[in-house]
């Protein structure tokens, strides 16, 4: 949940970004400067400044063009340096980006503070916009980020972005719904994660063709991010070589409404078609005893959280969809828990297709004991109850007052 705040208060991030770029857009006059700045300037989070301005006949300069953005727990700059306007005036007129942007954020949690460092490198990177400097099209040949994250773990990681291409549509009142696409050929990120008292944990992603999207009004947000094909790898303790996975089409979209304290948020995502490499399928599976069909993994979710003083609390939740499917075993979920505070209420329906024929071909190949295979079964007949489908089994589960537990209508607590 505090991820999906993260992302949220990122994204209005990237969204000043994007105001900021049109105020050096249209700054064909000094009066038109004054009209769009003090227009940004009065949004309550944000504040505008550089050091100089200054202009020839065919360009403007904002000399270290700088924006910070502020909230009850969160602060984030983002240092432009110098922004260059070339044809201020004309049909030709863009915008040079600087070779580099610094970005620095930071926000409070009730478990401490979090710390997000990042520079931008960009090559060649032009914005092109109509007349009106509402419509722009980013174009960079390539563009870099190194990002530095720090919080009770800390993580390192490098990112590259090649062929960046974009637009973005700015309406002439705040009010209205701003956008912003983004698209890459590539995506790469490789880093490290520390725990306290562990050693670090390598990571390592790349996506082919990602690309996202985001509308947003001061109170809604809605963003999207899709890839192609995506590639994951980690290394896990006493395995002799890195897990790595694979999918299909990977699908991610948020939606967030800011009701005065209280923020409503739907999130949906769903990875197709993903796999483990021959390596890690070697590994596991040596015989080739199990069903090595791609899985898929899908998430919908709805919920609400309010802030205050720093804290977010989450109310009611909606389980729409939670999915996982690997090896022939297909486990699901639904449901609705009104309240996730220290006494939840509320019901989940938990299906499982294809357990007991896993568990069976695990223990005919030697993966688990038998004893292990006939313990887990024993239990799903206490828990399940059969399902309408041949090999499904059911599992209701409900939350009650007093912190009651109850699954397949045993209370557990």
């Amino acid at each position: 949940m505090a991820r999906a705040a993260q992302l949220v208060f990122l994204s209005r991030v990237v969204f000043c970004s994007a105001l900021i770029w049109a105020a050096a857009a249209t700054a064909h006059t000094q009066s038109a400067v004054s009209t769009l700045l003090d227009r940004l300037n009065a949004q309550p989070a944000l504040t505008l400044s550089w050091e100089e301005l200054t202009a020839t006949d065919d360009t403007l300069t904002y000399h270290a063009l700088t924006a910070t953005l502020a909230g009850d727990s969160t602060e984030a700059t983002v240092a432009f340096g110098d922004l260059l306007v070339e044809g201020p005036g004309t049909a030709a007129e863009r915008v040079r980006l600087p070779g580099t942007i610094t970005l620095t954020a930071t926000r409070a949690t009730p478990i401490g503070p979090q710390a997000l460092d990042g520079t931008i490198t960009i090559t060649d990177g032009l914005l092109a916009f109509d007349q009106g400097g509402e419509a722009l099209t980013l174009t960079a040949a390539e563009a870099q980020a190194t990002l530095t994250a720090r919080h009770a773990a800390t993580s390192v990681f490098e990112v590259t972005v090649d062929t960046l291409t974009g637009a973005a549509t700015l309406p002439a009142d705040a009010d209205q719904t701003a956008a912003l696409s983004l698209a890459a050929a590539v995506l790469r990120v490789d880093g490290n994660t520390t725990a306290p008292d562990a050693a670090p944990l390598a990571l390592s992603l790349t996506a082919r063709a990602p690309r996202t999207t985001a509308d947003m009004t001061p109170t809604l947000t809605q963003a999207g991010l899709q890839a192609d094909e995506v590639t994951f790898t980690t290394d896990i303790p006493g395995l002799p070589h890195p897990v790595s996975l694979r999918s299909g089409a990977a699908d991610y979209a948020l939606s967030a409404a800011q009701d005065g304290d209280t923020t409503y948020t739907e999130l949906t995502a769903a990875v197709t078609d993903y796999d483990l490499t021959e390596d890690l399928w070697a590994t596991l599976d040596p015989d080739a005893a199990l069903d090595r069909t791609p899985g898929r993994i899908a998430v919908d979710l709805a919920f609400d959280a309010q802030l205050s003083d720093g804290a977010t609390t989450v109310g009611g939740l909606t389980i729409a969809e939670a999915t996982l499917a690997l090896a022939g075993f297909t486990g699901a979920a639904t449901g609705q828990i009104d309240t996730l505070t220290r006494d939840p209420n509320g019901a989940v329906t938990v299906t499982l297709i294809g357990l007991t024929d896993l568990l069976g071909a695990m223990a005919n190949a030697g993966l688990i004991e038998p004893t292990q295979a006939f313990g887990a079964q024993f239990m799903l007949g206490l828990f399940a109850q059969p399902g309408p489908d041949d090999g499904s089994l059911i599992i209701p589960v409900t939350l009650g007052p007093d912190r009651a537990l109850t699954v397949n209508g045993q209370r557990l607590r």
